[in-house]
């Protein structure tokens, strides 16, 4: 008897070598740099002829300006007599904005 014909070659397939697990990247940096805080940027100094005046302009007219009837008292226009009368102006200022400059400008003058 012959012998039996030999089986069908078996196809040879490679099996790809299983990578190891890979760390998973970190997520993207995200850099948040604050808006001016007072600790990182200091405020600049305020100025009564370019802040002060014209906000008690805007604010005490018709009174505590040239020809108002309180002018001759209590003249705004003059930093000497804001400053006398710091504590009652700022009472008298309700936007919490206004009032929150001519403190600042009341910080930076000298003391006295």
């Amino acid at each position: 008897m012959a012998d039996p014909p030999p089986p069908p070659p078996v196809p040879v397939v490679s099996t790809p070598t299983p990578l190891p697990e890979a760390t998973p990247a970190p997520p993207p940096a995200v850099f948040a740099v604050p808006a001016a805080s007072p600790a990182a940027t200091p405020e600049a100094p305020v100025s009564f002829e370019a802040s002060v005046k014209p906000l008690l302009a805007r604010t005490c007219t018709p009174c505590h300006v040239p020809g108002g009837r309180m002018y001759e008292r209590l003249p705004f226009d003059r930093a000497d007599v804001v400053l006398a009368h710091k504590d009652r102006i700022l009472r008298r200022l309700k936007n919490p904005d206004d009032r929150a400059v001519l403190e600042r400008w009341l910080a930076g003058q000298p003391p006295g």
